[in-house]
This record gives structure tokens, C-alpha cells and sequence, in this order.
């Protein structure tokens, strides 16, 4: 994707639809800096925002992609390519969800190990090097539990 053509296409259109920058935003959720910066090639959409925003501008989401109105596609390809683009966008957020899923359960052992770990370690050991001892453990045990949720994301993609 070209940052300058995709912000010229975003940046014409919407003018040719006669919206400013705000109105642009308000109605795809995000702010008018972000559509500023879009349309001055200084970044690109979120995947999740080209949907919307082809919408917003009455244009193709191939048409955003490529940064151009491309007139010459039959409709038989522009369909294809919309399609091919929203399974990969569905597809994407479906991996998110699944390493989301993977995620909370491996955090809420690393704040229950973390919980347990210092009151046993300032509260009922009197021993300062017992207490670093445990205090080491409770590292530990999060350390190889975030690794376990390092791999399992891996293995999710």
C-alpha cells in the first residue's frame, strides 16, 4: 500500500463529497488528525478502518488499497477483490479473539501467582533471604507462564 496515493484518493474524495476532515472522522470513529495524516501520506489506516471508510467515502476498498479509482475492473473483480479483502479482514480478527482468548486466563494466573507470592513472602517469613528466595520464585513461575502464552500465540498464527 502507498501512504501518498491511498491519502490523495482519501483526501480527493472526500472533498468531492464536499465533507471536512471532522465529519469525515466522526463518522468512521476516529479523530480529524487521523484522517489529516492519512491524507498527507504520513500513515495508513488501521485494517480495521478501510471497510468503514470505503463506506464513508463511497468508494471500493480495492479503490483504497491501491490509492486510486480504478474504473477499468469489471464488477465481477471488484467483487472478488472486496470479498478476498473482507475474509482476510474477518480472518484477522478471528486470530485476535483466539490469542485474546489464550491470553486472560495465562494474566490472571500471573496475578494470582503474583498475589499469593508476596503476602507469603512479606507476611508470614520473617527471613529476609527467604524472603527474596520467594519473591524469585513468584518471577519465576511468571516468567515460564508468560513464555507458555508466548508459545501458545505462536502456535495460534
Amino acid at each position: 500500500m502507498d501512504a501518498e496515493n491511498m491519502g490523495l484518493l482519501i483526501s480527493e474524495q472526500r472533498k468531492e463529497l464536499k465533507m471536512t476532515q471532522k465529519e469525515l472522522a466522526e463518522k468512521i470513529g476516529v479523530t480529524d488528525k487521523a484522517i489529516s495524516k492519512w491524507e498527507r501520506g504520513k500513515g495508513l489506516p488501521d485494517i480495521n478502518m478501510i471497510e468503514p471508510l470505503s463506506e464513508a467515502l463511497e468508494i471500493g476498498i480495492a479503490d483504497i488499497i491501491t490509492g486510486k479509482k480504478d474504473v477499468e475492473k469489471t464488477k465481477e473483480e471488484e467483487e472478488k477483490i472486496e470479498k478476498y479483502l473482507k475474509e482476510s479482514l474477518e480472518y484477522s480478527q478471528i486470530k485476535i479473539k483466539n490469542a485474546i482468548r489464550l491470553c486472560v486466563p495465562v494474566v490472571i494466573f500471573n496475578w494470582i501467582i503474583l498475589v499469593i507470592g508476596t503476602c507469603v513472602a512479606f507476611y508470614y517469613v520473617d527471613l529476609l533471604w527467604l524472603k527474596l528466595g520467594l519473591w524469585s520464585l513468584v518471577i519465576l513461575a511468571t516468567s515460564f507462564s508468560m513464555r507458555v502464552l508466548k508459545e501458545l500465540l505462536s502456535q495460534n498464527n
